[in-house]
């Protein structure tokens, strides 16, 4: 009896010591290692962040010194995020003792962007920022002299800024921001509203939504009228409080002060208060989302969290890592997290999934794809990058790789009806010339794709002059293989090389199903290669 109860105690021992260990290829080794730091400059402060269009914009104060000692006066940094571990400053709008004092307001407004338009709240005006050259901003208006917003948005061509007296300006941007007279109506719910202030503006279709204190739907249809719709109740029937906000696609995530996030379903016009499971009672302040993962900022705690946000009404806990300062905003590219704090940009690289981790070789272009939404992870927070690929999904990859129509699909193939979920991918690919069957009809979607194969529809996207050198490169390829001038003409125009980590040992190993890692690499390339 004793041995079988000291059998069953080391059983117990052992499975608790597997649940409990990390497993190999599956526990995400390093969730985010901070990678660098940008400092804006001494006596300097960041408000809000910005990336649009491969720059990251930085709105502030910098400051100066003046006839009568120093004052700090707004500014706005830009970076190049070409290489996006290492933020490059390129230009900046640095108003010197005429410039925008920065002075006490009830805090900072985000900055937004609406084509080559960045509209920044300083302390007493809406200043208009003319980044056509982003590495040459201008200012080229300013607007709201002595009354600054306190939320802002852009509607059509249409400049909306809500200011601290309850007024909503509008600026018609098309026509030298000339001011719009708007008509808010309330239907009978002005006591409702008294105490709102809305502080972030966000638009789905028709209708314009206030966040802040106390958080609001507006009717737009019939603009510039704007019809106060109905104020937002949680679930205790009290007004919606949150600040921070974000739109991610049909919601608006935003701190609420409590653990979790607060949840705007934009569509049925619902607020939700969101747990995220396997995070406690982790309060969370600043958000910033790519893909299918949502970084969040707890200042409370000091930590920088992942959450997998598949679903943003269930969202699941990933992993935090501890940052150094409290954050004034976040923002990601490419799987780099950039947090604003005091005169810092603090750059993150992030794992995007569980089994990649950080200095995988192919980590920058899995982020790509994955922020480009040509290819995603699987649900258990995993990317398999080993796992080969069927030239089903490389058509697909290659479609959503380069826009390509895929709103048709025809019969071509006896092996993909109409019914195949890769049929218009398929049909796409194969019209633009990039893809080919096998002869009598076939397109074989479930075999494996080659890396050939997969040279081969680059060579011929870019054009390249096909070259057949009577010595090749790899041994393994012989000069009479059908892929041999394709290969060469990748080598020669510098789209792989003899020894190429994670593609080429010196040998290429032709007939050899290519991987998801593989396939994201060179499609990466091929993306960003002229």
């Amino acid at each position: 009896m004793r041995k079988k109860v000291i059998a069953s105690l080391l059983a117990l021992f052992i499975a608790f010591l597997f649940a409990f260990s990390p497993v190999k290829g599956v526990q995400m080794q390093n969730p985010a290692e901070k990678v660098g730091s940008v400092n804006l400059g001494e006596k300097s402060a960041g408000f809000s962040l910005l990336i649009s269009g491969g720059y990251l914009y930085v709105f502030g104060g910098k400051t100066e010194k003046t006839d009568v000692g120093e004052d700090m006066f707004h500014a706005l940094w830009v970076f190049s995020i070409e290489n996006p571990a290492k933020p490059k400053l390129v230009g900046g709008w640095f108003p010197e003792s005429m410039g925008q004092l920065v002075g006490e307001r009830i805090g900072w407004t985000p900055i937004i962007k609406y084509k080559n338009f960045i509209f920044a709240p300083c302390t007493s005006e809406l200043t208009v920022i003319d980044v056509s050259n982003p590495e040459s901003p201008k200012a080229v208006k300013s607007l709201m002299e002595g009354n600054p917003p306190l939320g802002m948005t852009v509607y059509s061509h249409y400049l909306l800024a809500y200011d601290i007296e309850g007024v909503m300006h509008c600026f018609d941007i098309s026509n030298n921001f000339k001011s719009v007279k708007v008509q808010l109506k309330y239907n009978g719910n002005e006591e409702d509203l008294s105490d709102t202030m809305p502080l972030e503006f966000f638009i789905k279709g028709n209708k314009l939504f206030g966040i802040g204190s106390g958080s609001v739907v507006y009717d737009i249809s019939e603009f510039p009228t704007i019809t106060v719709e109905k104020l937002l109740k949680d679930e205790n029937d009290d007004p919606v409080d949150m600040t921070s906000a974000k739109l991610f696609g049909n919601f608006i995530v935003g701190s609420t002060g409590f653990s979790g996030y607060g949840l705007i379903d934009t569509e049925s016009k619902s607020y939700h208060s969101v747990k995220v499971s396997g995070a406690g009672k982790t309060t969370l302040d600043k958000f910033a989302k790519e893909g299918r993962t949502l970084y969040a900022i707890s200042n409370t705690n000091k930590e920088l969290c992942a959450i997998d946000a598949l679903d943003l009404l269930h969202p699941r806990f990933v992993w935090k890592t501890k940052i150094s300062e409290k954050a004034n905003d976040i923002g990601v590219h490419m799987g780099y997290i950039y947090i604003l704090s005091g005169n810092l940009i603090m750059v993150y690289n992030s794992a995007p999934f569980k089994d990649v981790p950080t200095n995988y070789w192919a980590i920058n272009a899995i982020k790509y794809m994955v922020s480009k939404n040509i290819i995603s992870g699987y649900p258990d927070g995993s990317f398999k990058p080993e796992k080969i690929v069927t030239r089903a999904e490389y058509a697909k990859m290659l479609a959503l790789s380069l826009n390509l129509d895929v709103s048709k699909g025809r019969d071509i193939y006896v092996d993909v009806p109409s019914t195949h979920w890769a049929y218009k991918y398929i049909t796409a690919v194969t019209d633009a010339k990039l893809m080919k069957g096998y002869g009598h009809g076939k397109f074989g979607p479930n075999d494996t794709v080659k890396k050939e194969e997969i040279i081969t529809t680059i060579v011929r996207l870019k054009k390249w002059k096909i070259i057949t050198p009577e010595k090749g490169t790899f041994p393994d390829v012989p000069k009479k293989y059908w892929a041999y001038p394709y290969i060469e003409t990748a080598v020669r125009n510098g789209l792989i090389k003899k020894v190429d980590r994670g593609l080429t040992d010196g040998n290429f190993h032709i007939k050899v199903g290519a991987t998801r890692a593989q396939t994201a690499e060179l499609l990466y390339r091929a993306i960003n290669k002229k």
